[in-house]
């Protein structure tokens, strides 16, 4: 019996290791190599059956940060949950694996029957099968974490290959969606992309950050205003500072070199360049006896620093500025990331006398509740709403109904991205209080600020 007990567990531990060495130990899923196996193994198979392999890459977004406010027990939890709803999306015929600590692969074999057996077609059909795939991860991470008694929200960008459309074996269906997963991440990008190509010049990228880092130590940014009006009066009330680069004949805007900023380590510096700017100009504006209050943005890794807010009163204390006449923005998707930590930032913030807008609000994953415990005085609408003004129902109902929620709230709604007359006509019949966009000034230097309309 000793012998038989033996035995057992011999096969039971080399069972165990044989396990160990296909999988990731923290989430079970597959690891790298022998998901590349089952790779090889449908790219073979679709070779002799004129089927289509796509390999999806998803890469978490802002799980540095997550991780950061969870504790890694707690973002640990969060990689097995995402785990679980990785397997929960796909299909019987797919498998998931976990690449590093924040990025997942999807394989999903024998694509594009469908297309195959009507004589043609197959890759448009296992294209939009992939979508599909992709969609359905996107709505696997929409609902909220529970971790420790806490909501957390995450979100991901997906990138797609596809054989044979775009790579002719595994490693390079594995670079392509990798590629494509990383220019998913960037801002303005949809948030699954195919592989279309060398989408990053890595040589150009890599030149972008020499110059940036450059242009940051030598103080050579710029900072631009945008006037947030008074709709009924057409008067300018309030500035939102943009960074802006001017970089070789180019004047880039923020969206384009925030991120190479955020992987440099810069974000920090720049913001709060930035924040210094804005109290010296809302000093200089109130000197010549314009009372405007001055906007800037936080990023979440900002709005997560220790000691945000006495940094930024320290700012206002140093030039002369009371804390009025400064307003910080945070979007609705950076709040939601983490609420219970959020609001007790903007409780701080608040605390110090500054005022708080919610920026591109109906973007995110906002509940009633959770907004209407975050210390907010200021909703900004994302301009998307305001774009199908005013000739779309949908969109005139949901403006409608964020106009009239922030007044239930007490807080001021701001229209973003106002582009034509109809559209101004329509929010001040609604009575949206405030607005801001191109049909009243493009973002220009301090002197050129139009204060009234």
């Amino acid at each position: 019996m000793a012998l038989v007990h033996d035995l057992s567990e011999e096969n039971s531990s080399r069972e165990r290791i044989e396990y160990l060495s296909g999988h990731d130990a923290l989430t079970g899923l597959l690891n790298k190599e022998r998901f590349t196996a089952h790779v090889d193994d449908a790219i073979d198979r679709a070779a002799h059956g004129r089927r289509q392999v796509a390999v999806l890459h998803v890469d978490l977004n802002r799980f540095s940060l997550i991780n950061e406010g969870l504790g890694f027990d707690g973002g640990d939890e969060l990689l097995r949950q995402t785990a679980s709803r990785l397997r929960e999306a796909i299909g019987p015929m797919d498998l998931v694996a976990r690449l590093s600590a924040d990025e997942f692969l999807i394989l999903a074999p024998d694509l594009g029957r469908e297309g195959a057996a009507e004589g043609g077609g197959a890759g448009a059909v296992a294209a939009d099968e992939a979508q599909a795939i992709a969609e359905g991860v996107h709505r696997s991470l929409e609902s909220p974490y529970e971790i420790d008694g806490r909501e957390v929200y995450a979100s991901a960008a997906v990138g797609l290959s596809l054989y044979p459309l775009d790579a002719d074996g595994t490693p390079v269906m594995l670079r392509h969606a990798c590629a494509a997963a990383h220019q998913a991440k960037r801002p303005g990008e949809e948030p699954t992309l195919f592989h279309g190509g060398d989408t990053t010049d890595r040589w150009e990228r890599l030149s972008l950050a020499v110059r940036l880092r450059k242009a940051v130590e030598t103080l050579q940014l710029v900072v631009h205003y945008q006037p947030i009006v008074d709709l009924q009066r057409g008067q300018t009330v309030a500035a939102e500072a943009l960074a802006r680069w001017p970089d070789r004949d180019d004047l880039v805007p923020a969206a384009r070199f925030i991120p190479v900023a955020e992987d440099l380590g810069l974000i920090d510096s720049i913001g709060e360049w930035v924040v210094g700017e804005a109290c010296r100009q809302a000093l200089v504006w109130q000197e010549q006896g314009h009372k405007l209050e001055v906007a800037v943005n936080l990023s979440l890794q900002e709005l997560w620093r220790d000691g945000l807010a006495e940094r930024i009163a320290g700012q206002m204390a140093w030039v002369g500025l009371s804390p009025q006449s400064l307003m910080v923005e945070v979007t609705e998707s950076s709040a939601m990331t983490d609420p219970v930590r959020t609001r007790k930032v903007l409780s701080s913030l608040r605390r110090q006398g500054l005022t708080i807008a919610l920026d591109d609000f109906g973007t995110g994953h906002s509940s009633l509740a959770r907004l209407a415990e975050l210390p907010c005085q200021v909703l900004k609408i994302d301009r998307s709403f305001i774009a199908r003004l005013p000739g779309d129902p949908g969109s005139a109902a949901m403006v409608t109904a964020m106009v009239d929620l922030a007044r239930r709230l007490g807080m001021r709604a701001v229209a973003e991205g106002i582009e034509t007359e109809e559209q101004l006509g329509f929010l001040r019949e609604l009575g949206c209080p405030l607005g801001q966009g191109f049909l009243f000034s493009r973002p220009v230097a301090a002197e050129e600020l139009p204060l009234s309309f």
